[in-house]
């Protein structure tokens, strides 16, 4: 327990180290909020649950996070390639990204950009959808869409 730390919101002085996986989610890089799934242990205050981040638990929190978005990434190509039957090559073009790319994040030697991945998140919800609706033979500059009267 240390108690040198005040807690920012209630003033406490009772800190107990605790494993926040699944607990916690924060905004991280360029992601509004990511949610981790690896283990952590962080301080937390015992009267109000704030989280205390100190020494280098910054840092041990960027590796986790990182490993978690990772993770993510990957159980979702897998979702996608599975349920909506779809090869890494073209999974990657209607996504906008190189296959070799999508290679390099699904195994996890790449944190995608939190674009990439919300893309990959919403599309794992209902894969079916992405060879249903989206037509990547569809050219924006033939629909001409600000000419329309």
């Amino acid at each position: 327990m240390t108690t040198k730390l005040r807690c920012g919101e209630c003033g406490e002085r009772k800190f107990k180290r605790q494993n926040v996986k699944g607990k916690f989610s924060a905004p991280w890089r360029d992601f509004p909020c990511a949610y981790l799934t690896k283990n952590l242990d962080l301080l937390i205050c015992g009267n109000c649950d704030n989280y205390a981040i100190i020494d280098d638990d910054a840092d041990k929190m960027d590796v986790a996070m990182d490993a978690s978005v990772r993770d993510q990434t990957s159980q979702f190509i897998d979702v996608i390639k599975s349920k909506a039957d779809i090869s890494s090559i073209k999974l990657a073009s209607i996504i906008g990204i190189t296959p070799e790319y999508l290679s390099m994040i699904y195994n996890a030697k790449r944190t995608p950009s939190f674009q990439v991945w919300n893309f990959l998140k919403l599309v794992a919800t209902d894969p079916v959808k992405l060879t249903a609706e989206l037509d990547p033979t569809w050219d924006i500059r033939k629909e001409n869409l600000f000419l329309r009267a």
